[in-house]
């Protein structure tokens, strides 16, 4: 088009065709020889020229933006235009690698050189914020909803111009982007971790797995990775999004219903890496089912601690499949060995947790909330932080009547407005759990709140535990949330939702009283001693050391051979899986009826309604036989 006009231009492409006037170029890669290819290209006769970057950057891998705008900063002669999309892509974000705030994305610019010159140069196609409610946009929906970076309202793309200035040393300035992008702490991980050339299998049969098994894809050669997941047992909205990162970033992903589909004479010998399998429910029990499996297959099966275990399960001994389960500390093993509960009029413990399936390393979630340094909030949500004293970030989790409480509630949100509103120098930062929404609290006062919801936390890959070290104080219901804010050593504060309280060590307050704990430093010094106690006694084994100690651990032999009993774990897991989904589709009918004999319900009496208001005002009336089918109707949809 610029041709057409007259205006001569030199165009680069990563997939120029031979023969085309496009030149090949990876901006994603630096090469000093490949920039001056292009360089010569520019007729220097002509004088200064306009270097244009539009719908690229958010598409680079966050590893790779130091390359990308370094090679730009060489490109350039003076000034620099450039498009920026802040929010996820089409397709379940399967486009945009990289997602930041556009002010983090000026400060990339400006450690290698850049000086801002006009923000939104042009006008953005705000017009792309009005989606259409449909499956294929459904998560940037939702990602609207939370608006973690404050910019919807601002539209998009973002258009920028920038002026080099000044040339900087690379090799700084890539240190500083790697800091903003948050990547610079993955060094020391892959430092510890040896991966050899074994084949990884990572099991995602729960939708709370992903925070567990997403560190290890930086230390694992994405080769050598293969995702195994079960559709059933994951959150849709999460599974489209976990599903987009793994395309992406091209590691293999295979979706099955019954392990009989999987590829086993492959993974034979290779090792299968769990979050949450274990015997007490559908959920837990796929990816049991898949561990025992796997075991019979000769895979070296590991299981992640995902959790605590807060209580007894009703006719359940807990158990694992795996053969090495990876634990925050000896709490796990020991609660589950030592407590007893009532099965069958008998006494028997909580769960069979042997001492040599059992190896307190750690975590590798928790162990990357040991790397700092840490980029601060503004650079991750893009606040000013000159306008906050503090951050506090608020756990929420809807019980659904669980103990018979509903916790989440018109209440409950009004209350955490105010909350909020009364602390207006303090950012909060809205956590729910994973199987909840950022939508809930959409009404929140937003000049100081951050909804930062699983799923943009998935979508923006950005972990939790990469964000809470930067926290001032955790509010949060009791849930294992407290211990991700003691491994940061954060002061909590443990509010009061009704249920009971079912881990050692804490006290909770009711919610009205918290705000005392956000302005009483006294209280802080209390509530820092109550994450301390929490650490010592569930995570007393996290430490930074854990991907050595997991990469020593892969290199150790098998102690557990296959034998009948392991044969019979997985012969049993089988059947309880294929009865479990026979109950569960059962139980799906009933409500799917359930819900259509509402509706029936609704509508005759709406017939009614309007056959009254028809006989007020005409005189004619429902006939006797009519009448009789809705009775007949409504009689059989109560029963």
């Amino acid at each position: 088009m610029l041709r057409e006009q007259g205006i001569e231009s030199v165009t680069t492409d990563v997939s120029a065709l031979p023969g085309s006037e496009v030149i090949s170029f990876d901006l994603s890669r630096f090469s000093e020889a490949a920039v001056d290819d292009i360089l010569q290209a520019i007729d220097p006769t002509k004088g200064a020229y306009l270097t244009t970057c539009f719908d690229v950057l958010e598409h680079i891998d966050r590893e790779h933006v130091s390359d990308a705008v370094s090679n730009l900063q060489r490109l350039t002669n003076r000034y620099l235009a450039v498009s920026i999309s802040t929010r996820p892509s089409a397709h379940d974000n399967l486009l945009h690698a990289t997602l930041l705030p556009i002010q983090t994305w000026i400060r990339v610019f400006e450690a290698v050189g850049f000086r801002l010159v006009e923000l939104d140069a042009f006008s953005p196609a705000i017009a792309r914020r009005a989606f259409p409610v449909n499956d294929e946009l459904k998560l940037i929906n939702r990602w609207v909803a939370a608006d973690i970076f404050a910019d919807v309202s601002a539209g998009e793309p973002r258009y920028i111009i920038f002026e080099k200035v000044a040339a900087k040393d690379r090799s700084s300035a890539s240190s500083q982007i790697n800091l903003l992008v948050d990547v610079s702490y993955r060094a020391e991980k892959r430092r510890q971790f040896s991966h050899g050339a074994r084949g990884f299998n990572l099991s995602l049969h729960h939708h709370q797995e992903w925070s567990l098994l997403r560190p290890l894809l930086d230390v694992i050669p994405r080769a050598q990775a293969r995702f195994l997941v079960r559709p059933e047992g994951v959150e849709q909205d999460t599974l489209r999004a976990v599903r987009s990162f793994l395309t992406r970033c091209g590691v293999q992903v295979i979706e099955y219903d019954d392990v009989r589909e999987l590829p086993w004479s492959e993974m034979k010998g290779e090792v299968l890496i769990s979050g949450a399998e274990s015997s007490v429910g559908w959920g837990h029990l796929l990816g049991y089912e898949t561990a025992a499996i796997a075991r019979l297959h000769g895979c070296t099966t590991y299981l992640l601690q995902h959790g605590i275990w807060p209580r007894a399960f009703e006719h359940r001994v807990v158990t694992f499949a795996s053969e090495r389960v990876l634990t925050w500390g000896r709490e796990d093993e020991h609660r589950l060995n030592e407590r007893v509960h009532r099965f069958i009029s008998t006494d028997v413990p909580w769960g069979a947790f042997p001492s040599e399936q059992a190896f307190p390393i750690g975590s590798a979630k928790f162990c990357d909330q040991q790397f700092g340094p840490f980029p601060g909030l503004d650079i991750q949500f893009g606040h000013d932080p000159s306008k906050f004293e503090q951050s506090v970030l608020v756990g929420v989790k809807d019980l659904r009547g669980r103990w018979g409480v509903r916790n989440i509630g018109a209440e409950f949100v009004e209350n955490l407005g105010a909350l909020i509103s009364a602390h207006p120098t303090t950012l909060f930062v809205i956590r729910p759990h994973p199987s909840d929404s950022a939508e809930t609290f959409s009404t929140l006062p937003r000049s100081n709140t951050v909804l930062f919801d699983n799923l943009a936390g998935i979508v923006a890959d950005l972990p939790l535990s990469r964000v809470l070290p930067n926290i001032d104080l955790v509010l949060t219901s009791p849930s294992s949330l407290m211990v991700d804010a003691a491994v940061s050593s954060i002061p909590i504060s443990v509010y009061d939702t009704g249920q009971p309280i079912e881990f050692d060590g804490i006290s909770v307050v009711p919610f009205e009283a918290i705000g005392d704990h956000i302005r009483s430093g006294t209280s802080m010094m209390n509530l820092k001693a109550m994450s301390e106690q929490i650490r010592g006694r569930y995570a007393e084994a996290v430490d930074d050391t854990f991907y050595s100690k997991f990469s020593g651990l892969l290199e150790e032999p098998s102690r557990n051979p296959v034998d009948q009993y392991v044969a019979a774990s997985a012969s049993l897991a089988v059947q309880a899986v294929e009865q479990a989904r026979t109950a569960k589709e059962a139980s799906d009918e009933i409500a799917a009826l359930k819900k259509q004999l509402v509706q029936v319900r609704e509508r005759m009496t709406t017939l009614e309604h309007e056959n009254v208001a028809m006989r007020n005002s005409t005189g004619w009336r429902i006939s006797g036989p009519l009448r009789n089918i809705i009775k007949t109707v409504r009689g059989r949809s109560r029963s």
